[in-house]
């Protein structure tokens, strides 16, 4: 084994170690901030030829549960809500369920079933490293959500500088996505993301084109990744603007957001802007409030238009090259490999009669297929967790000591959590994702403080 540091890492490793010792209070928003760097990595762990890349999210997610738990010694107490003890205790179920089918289903239809491997190949069921390496996954990611939410359940100033911290985020990946479009086609300089992740150079995704642009990939490893990470940006800047009030911080995140998502040429994030649109127009429409979105469907009608005339401009065709990604896809090689993929999850959740192949042995295109393939039965406890979250959401909107402008802040969370949903039922299936359970993290530590008010 030999571990090495990645070039992000000689930036990154002593920032870090400084808040640890010295700002523990900020290793939260620290994360939050880092938790999109998905295509770049801080250590690199190899084991023979097999490289693990340690992802910015993970290794600062690492460091603030640490201080949280030294947090913990040094005071000797913790308080627990009970509430939120309540919510967390399907997701500990289901945490527990993964680790035990890991460990026992591989090995129980061992050569007997054919599987879509996390590493993308066919292969006949075996256990192997790749089960233990989503046990690690699928624990880090319920302690970071227990230790992050209740964090922001309890400090009033981290909770709000983790929001902060949220929004620059979205401005940052946004904006670096765009530049990257342009510097690919004006040839201005440009960093080449093969050197900071180990895997990038066997994976060509992130240099993806559609129809001779550049899909925008930002700090992702590919368009569709980056469409799911902006849908939720996308999502919460469009809620914040109609449900709290209008600024023009929360405006520009709107423009930029939605510009990013567009440049993907992602049929995901396609998908989810109309979902989000569609969700958002009804809600307003049945909470009789339909004109607030008006002044919002304008601008983004009129930011269209303007787009449109510079394509003509420029002589490509714009409605091609956007509609392309949607009514083309099924002619698409990888159309035809993902489908591949789920008709393999669902051979596979009937051959083991709904017991799964254990967490971490099947990959399938969508987020859904992927769970039910790998948990078999033990998806229903996501499912109670996820009652469990919108039970504390509906609660906290009837609690009548909450106001206005936090109801519709707490709307916008929802709104960003189901747009990464949506996303990725759609077609980006990995739970793992840091900046999936950063969202939940704030979502349910600010539903669960409101509810308590």
């Amino acid at each position: 084994m030999a571990v090495k540091i990645a070039y992000l890492g000689y930036a990154i490793l002593p920032i870090t170690f400084f808040l640890l010792f010295t700002r523990p209070s900020w290793m939260l928003p620290w994360t939050v901030l880092l938790s999109p760097f998905q295509a770049f990595s801080v250590i690199n762990v190899y084991f023979g030829d097999f490289p693990i890349a340690v992802q910015p999210g993970y290794f600062v997610g690492t460091a603030f549960i640490i201080s949280t738990m030294i947090k913990f010694l040094l005071n000797r107490r913790i308080s627990f809500s009970r509430y939120f003890l309540s919510v967390c205790f399907p997701l500990l179920l289901f945490v527990g369920y993964a680790i035990i089918s890991a460990f026992v289903l591989p090995t129980l239809f061992k050569n007997a079933v054919v599987v879509h491997t996390p590493r993308g190949d066919y292969s006949l069921l075996q256990p192997g490293k790749m089960n233990y390496i989503y046990v690690v996954y699928m624990l880090f990611s319920f302690i970071f959500f227990f230790f992050a939410s209740l964090t922001i359940i309890e400090d009033d100033w981290v909770r709000r500088t983790v929001i902060r911290a949220y929004i620059f985020s979205g401005f940052l990946i946004s904006s670096i996505g765009i530049y990257q479009v342009i510097s690919w086609h004006l040839n201005l300089p440009y960093f080449d993301i093969s050197n900071w992740h180990p895997l990038i150079g066997e994976d060509k995704l992130y240099l993806a084109t559609w129809y001779g642009v550049k899909r925008l990939t930002s700090t992702f490893t590919e368009a569709s990744t980056a469409g799911h990470y902006l849908s939720g940006v996308f999502a919460f800047s469009l809620g914040y603007c109609i449900f709290v009030h209008y600024t023009r911080r929360m405006l520009a995140l709107l423009i930029i957001s939605f510009i990013s998502m567009i440049l993907t040429f992602s049929t995901t994030a396609y998908i989810t802007i109309l979902a989000i649109l569609l969700l958002v127009t009804l809600s307003n429409f049945f909470a009789k409030s339909f004109r607030k979105i008006l002044p919002y469907a304008g601008a983004l009608f009129v930011l269209c238009v303007l787009i449109s005339f510079g394509s003509q401009i420029l002589k490509f065709d714009l409605l091609d090259l956007i509609s392309s990604p949607l009514l083309n896809k099924t002619q698409g090689g990888s159309f035809a490999g993902r489908t591949t993929a789920d008709l393999i999850s669902l051979k596979l959740i009937i051959s083991t009669r709904g017991l799964g192949v254990g967490w971490g042995s099947n990959r399938a295109s969508s987020l859904l297929l992927t769970v039910i393939s790998n948990a078999g039965w033990g998806a229903i406890l996501l499912l109670w967790f996820a009652k469990k979250m919108f039970m504390v959401y509906r609660k906290a909107l009837h609690n009548p000591l909450v106001s206005l402008e936090q109801k519709g802040f707490l709307r916008s969370l929802g709104f960003h959590i189901l747009a990464m949903l949506i996303a990725g039922i759609v077609a980006v299936p990995d739970l793992q994702i840091v900046a999936l359970w950063v969202g939940l993290s704030i979502f349910a530590g600010v539903a669960i403080k409101l509810f308590e008010i």
